[in-house]
């Protein structure tokens, strides 16, 4: 099975960050030329762009899409307001570059960041404008704060000791998840007490039970090692994984593979990966500018 692939263009250096509003009506993507831009899900137009003053790393859409934080290329943390094209917050904490995970909290009060070489995770409060805490914990490279913005999940890329959960008020942990022995590449909340990360394998886990709902082990020849991407779509029935320059979408349940595409993003390693919410669309990024817009709700 095949389905359309739209390029969107427009890009000049490597894509790390793609994120959208809550209910998928626009996508911003952030490249390491210095700009941002917004797409629209249907049909792949840019329908906005702006300059900023260095590359990005990484971003996350307010759950309204009236804002957009980013971790630049000089350590800093921005909050940009879409519809003025003003900066309305600069905030310093990073030591490293670049941001390896962000996330933006639906209740529009957090955004939560980690650093590649940096032993933690930083929660940054938007109504004070600057840093709440460091939550130091080992081998931080993904964030998620869950739908009710009061817990946030913070794993590792080797997931030394499994995944934990953090109260975002006190910063204190909650709770330890089991996880990976490779290298996790994405994590999120499905709900308020279920998260699902992706490595080599997909786990499903309840917070409230303690337990593993689901765990799902893909083909044998995978390479969590040469992976840098990887998304779960919103309702949880989909995966799509950027290994090195190849694109590739499995269905859960069945555990099959339904898109393996090795022409869009040629010699060009897949940075990053997003499904649009509430639509059948998902995004990769890739290391020369290369982004494209995948929709298998139109098969061939």
């Amino acid at each position: 099975m095949s389905y359309p692939c739209i390029p969107l263009i427009g890009h000049k250096r490597s894509v790390r960050a793609v994120s959208s509003s809550a209910e998928g009506s626009v996508i911003v993507t952030g490249s390491e030329d210095a700009t941002i831009r917004f797409w629209h899900p249907a049909t792949g137009k840019e329908i906005g762009k702006i300059n900023v003053n260095s590359g990005i790393g990484t971003l996350a859409m307010s759950a309204d899409g009236s804002k957009v934080s980013i971790g630049c290329e000089n350590n800093l943390i921005e909050v940009w307001e879409i519809k003025s094209q003003h900066r309305i917050l600069q905030m310093a904490g990073h030591k490293s570059y670049p941001c390896s995970s962000m996330d933006y909290s639906k209740d529009g009060k957090w955004v939560i960041s980690t650093g590649w070489i940096e032993p933690g995770a930083f929660l940054w409060d938007l109504e004070v404008g600057k840093l709440k805490t460091m939550i130091v914990c080992e081998d931080a490279s993904c964030v998620a704060f869950s739908p009710d913005s009061t817990k946030l999940v913070i794993s590792g890329s080797q997931l030394v000791g499994g995944s934990k959960v953090y109260d975002v008020t006190s910063g204190n942990l909650i709770t330890r998840i089991k996880g990976h022995s490779e290298r996790c590449t994405a994590i999120r909340f499905l709900d308020n007490d279920t998260i699902a990360s992706v490595g080599r394998e997909l786990y499903v886990q309840s917070l409230s039970k303690q337990s593993i709902l689901r765990q799902v082990s893909f083909r044998r020849e995978f390479n969590a090692s040469n992976v840098r991407a990887a998304n779960i779509s919103d309702n949880g029935q989909h995966i799509a994984i950027g290994e090195d320059d190849l694109v590739t979408e499995w269905d859960i349940e069945t555990t099959k593979i339904v898109l393996e595409e090795t022409r869009a993003h040629v010699g060009e390693q897949i940075m990053a990966i997003m499904y649009v919410p509430r639509t059948y669309t998902w995004v990769s990024c890739g290391a020369r500018g290369g982004v494209n817009l995948w929709n298998p709700a139109v098969s061939t």
